[in-house]
């Protein structure tokens, strides 16, 4: 996902939510293994992504702090 240019501003939410909606449909021990493998840059994107979707997403104001912490805790290392 981290890939895809967004298009800036509301492009960005999107795709964001797009993301969260993806770990929560893979389920975050599964995701974790996927984005453990991804190099630091890619890890920095995909936070930016979740953030942005999780905050901007379906149930605004939700962080990657509480409803991801162990894919928080791959994203921050």
């Amino acid at each position: 996902m981290t890939e895809f240019w967004c298009g800036g501003g509301a492009g960005c939410y999107d795709l964001g939510i797009i993301t969260s909606e993806i770990v929560y449909k893979m389920g975050e021990s599964e995701f974790v293994k996927i984005a453990s493998e991804l190099e630091s840059e890619r890890k920095n994107s995909l936070k930016g992504l979740l953030n942005a979707g999780l905050e901007y997403g379906y149930e605004p104001d939700r962080k990657i702090e509480n409803e991801f912490p162990k894919l928080n805790k791959i994203l921050t290392e």
